[in-house]
């Protein structure tokens, strides 16, 4: 079941007015079936690999925590992690015995290894009852492509279910709508006018394949920020508050600031338990280049097997290491940057390198292989063969898409010098009730008919 489908706010709904009804004790298990039903809704036989994943997670918890020698914690922590990746390894390799692909594997596995590997820090003790556990790994606002949550976050605010009040709702269908506006508004609909562009880059002007690869970028990030928009409204209208996943990349003015605010959960994760444990406790520019090459390869990796997601893993890698380097002689050498009239230059040189690196990102992303890949730069840079078409596309769309762009760009932008939430606080509830109507008609009126698939549900 996709959030953007036609069943899911019935089912939503469904489940906000049972849980009113269920006494405080029942409330867990009855996420539990909520999330079950979610989830086997387009394949009953996906249950099974998400209940498989959750009992490696939950044993494995146990048998960490009941070990006191180390070599056996590691052990058990080892085996939990290899159960987690082979189970992933096999349902990615269509192994498991199904005619669609479960959604949001990547996602729960990499969950039920950070428990693990908290447990094996002693940072959260085990959990010993396997209903809230269940719930752990099978949330449904955050099952398909999470935010990916940590127990010490996730778990104890299962202790304090509460039943619907009014801050609840309200935020709650606040970021719903804000969610599908996105999706259906502006997603799928630059989606629609930017991917044949994309698809068929020898046949437009440089500036042209350029103005449909931002617009791509602006398509994952509309599409991604908005299933989590819609899985941390979902969530709070049963009190539970998520993380929160993206905070306006695209004003990031370096690569490192970009990968601070893009896809955190993700970013964090690996930070935690890929870069912190490879950097190590001496630090240096050979700890620098090991830990960030080997984290974005994993981040790479994650988002694919193929070649052009470890191009993508080595070069952010290094573009990483590169930064932190010149940071680390700069901090041995005790130099520090003057304060310059021009400042307002580099930091708009670094926003505009940053985001074209974002956009290249994008396009290995979105292309079909390495070669299409590098037809799509090819295509920017200018380097065409003479004999090669070159369409025209009509002037108004080309003007339409740059003015979503922009027009995308500026309301991301905004929240870094207008306080929204100050405002939202300040309006009252008829004010509140007003905005909410608004997204409701946009979504009803200028949404697509039928929402695609969103992005991250390949992972």
């Amino acid at each position: 079941m996709s959030f953007a489908s036609l069943e899911y706010l019935p089912f939503l709904f469904a489940v906000v007015a049972v849980f009113q009804f269920l006494p405080a004790r029942a409330r867990i298990g009855g996420l539990v079936c909520a999330s079950v039903l979610f989830y086997g809704w387009r394949d009953p036989s996906h249950v099974w690999i998400l209940a498989t994943a959750a009992v490696i997670g939950f044993a494995g918890g146990l048998a960490i925590e009941a070990s006191s020698a180390k070599p056996a914690r590691r052990m058990w922590l080892a085996a939990v992690v290899i159960g987690e990746i082979a189970l992933l390894v096999l349902v990615k390799n269509d192994v498991w015995a199904s005619e669609l692909a479960p959604i949001g594997i990547s996602f729960y596995t990499l969950q039920h290894c950070g428990y693990a590997i908290d447990v094996y820090r002693r940072e959260v003790a085990a959990c010993r009852a396997p209903i809230p556990y269940a719930l752990f790994g099978s949330f449904f606002p955050l099952l398909h492509a999470g935010p990916i949550e940590r127990a010490s976050h996730l778990m104890p605010q299962f202790d304090r279910l509460a039943l619907l009040s009014a801050d609840n709702f309200v935020v709650g269908s606040r970021r719903i709508l804000w969610g599908l506006a996105k999706k259906t508004v502006l997603a799928d609909r630059l989606h629609a006018a930017a991917g044949g562009i994309f698809a068929d880059p020898a046949a437009y002007e440089g500036s042209t394949v350029l103005l449909a690869s931002l617009c791509m970028l602006a398509v994952l990030y509309a599409d991604f920020s908005a299933y989590t928009d819609i899985a941390r409204g979902s969530a709070r209208l049963v009190g539970i508050e998520l993380f929160e996943n993206f905070r306006r990349p695209f004003v990031a003015r370096s690569v490192p600031d970009f990968m601070r605010r893009w896809h955190m959960s993700l970013v964090t994760w690996i930070t935690d338990y890929v870069y912190s444990p490879l950097f190590g406790t001496r630090p240096g520019h050979v700890a620098i280049w090991r830990a960030n090459v080997g984290a974005m390869l994993v981040f790479g990796f994650w988002h694919g097997g193929s070649w052009k997601f470890v191009f993508v893993g080595i070069t952010y890698g290094t573009i990483l290491s590169v930064h932190q380097s010149i940071r680390l002689s700069r901090a041995r050498r005790k130099v520090r940057a003057a304060p310059s009239k021009y400042a307002w230059l580099g930091a708009l040189t670094g926003w505009a390198t940053t985001t074209l690196l974002a956009c290249a990102f994008i396009i290995f992303f979105f292309a079909d292989d390495l070669a299409h890949a590098d037809e799509v730069l090819g295509a920017i840079a200018g380097l065409r063969g003479a004999s090669e078409r070159v369409l025209t596309p009509d002037a108004s769309a080309i003007a339409k898409l740059a003015a979503m762009l922009v027009g995308a760009f500026a309301v991301h932008a905004s929240g870094e010098f207008i306080d929204w939430e100050k405002i939202w606080r300040r309006v009252g509830a008829y004010g509140r009730l007003a905005y909410l109507a608004l997204l409701a008609v946009a979504v009803i009126f200028l949404g697509v008919r039928e929402a695609s698939p969103f992005l991250y549900f390949q992972f």
